[in-house]
């Protein structure tokens, strides 16, 4: 069960790493609050 969760861990940590999905929104969200 552990070697199961780690690997899905690892799997998905790499690829929301890879892609702009995670920096995207927070940049949205600063520059929405800055143009406030």
């Amino acid at each position: 069960m552990p070697s199961t969760v780690k690997s899905a861990i690892i799997f998905v940590a790499p690829k929301k790493t890879l892609r702009p999905v995670f920096p995207e929104p927070i940049h949205i969200h600063t520059k929405t609050s800055r143009d406030e």
